[in-house]
Formats: C-alpha cells, structure tokens, sequence
C-alpha cells in the first residue's frame, strides 16, 4: 500500500517507512516485503510476495512466477521482465556495489 500516513509525532510517514506506534499497520519490523538482488552482468532477482510492479500510466504487471527477474541489459524482448538476452550480449555491470570501495565491476 503507497500512500501517506500520520504518525504519532504528526509528522506525514511514507509507506513503507513506519511510526513505532503503528508497526502493527505495516511489516518494518518483520521480514522485508522484497528482496532485489542484483546478479553479477545479470538481472536484477526480485524476491517476496507483495512486489508489484508498475507501468508509468499506473497499470499493473501480471507476475507469472516468483521470485522474479527484471532485465538490467536493456536488450529483453519481454521488458521490464528479464529473458536472458543479457548472456546473449555480453553485458557487464557498470559499478561494483559501494563505489569508491576497491571493488572492480563485475566482469
């Protein structure tokens, strides 16, 4: 659920930040809602349940089967979804996790 909600300090709270005093309204304590893993030169690997994903006009994706993959490469034929073409192209990843780190990008 996106949106907005007053917390006890009546400060406006986003979803899915929470107020200690509504924790019981929202999972910030519990297990993530998601997990994104990002796969060396590969997709980005989404895992949980209640993920949705989005277009720009608002209209919902139908999530075939989780967890879930959304391409990184730019070159899938079944965008925003992920379908291997990335292997095909050769991709490789941009940056390492923490710039600055020591850390080469992923080869």
């Amino acid at each position: 659920m996106a949106g907005w909600q007053e917390g006890s300090n009546g400060f406006l709270l986003a979803f899915p930040f929470c107020d200690p005093a509504i924790l019981q309204s929202c999972n910030c304590m519990g297990d993530p809602m998601a997990t994104i893993k990002v796969r060396q030169n590969g997709p980005y690997l989404v895992e949980g349940d209640e993920v949705t994903v989005v277009d720009w006009n608002g209209n919902t994706y139908q999530i075939a089967k989780r967890p879930f993959a959304l391409c990184r490469c730019g070159g899938s034929t079944t965008k925003p979804f992920c379908d291997g073409t990335h292997s095909r192209i050769g991709f490789a990843a941009g940056e390492a996790a923490v710039p600055g780190s020591g850390e080469k990008p992923a080869t």
